[in-house]
């Protein structure tokens, strides 16, 4: 587990709450497993599981600061392989869908 990640997640939070301040963590989204082994083989298992790892680590974090810490998911079902430039980085249509989605999330947050 990268351990000093959750740590400097869960001190930002503590922090932005201390200042009165509200966190909203977006998930990371990368490329489909299929298209990470193919650019990265023998890898893809273990970079799809640590995103997995620390997606989850944002939902539960949120869910302990609940209040002041928001989470956003971005379901990685709606996007294709050619949305991404390589294993993790959005095309411009990519960042668009992303946008989209985190912008939509967005809006039921603050209604």
């Amino acid at each position: 587990y990268p351990v000093q990640f959750f740590n400097n997640v869960l001190n930002l939070c503590k922090l932005a709450i201390a200042n009165d301040s509200k966190i909203i963590l977006v998930d990371y989204l990368q490329n489909h497993e299929s298209e990470i082994e193919r650019l990265k083989p023998g890898l893809s298992s273990g970079m799809v599981e640590i995103v997995r790892k620390m997606n989850f680590f944002f939902e539960e974090t949120a869910r302990k600061f609940e209040g002041n810490c928001s989470h956003i998911a971005i379901p990685n079902a709606k996007f294709y392989a050619s949305d991404f430039t390589d294993t993790c980085h959005l095309t411009e249509i990519g960042e668009h869908k992303k946008a989209q989605i985190i912008a939509s999330q967005l809006k039921e947050l603050l209604d």
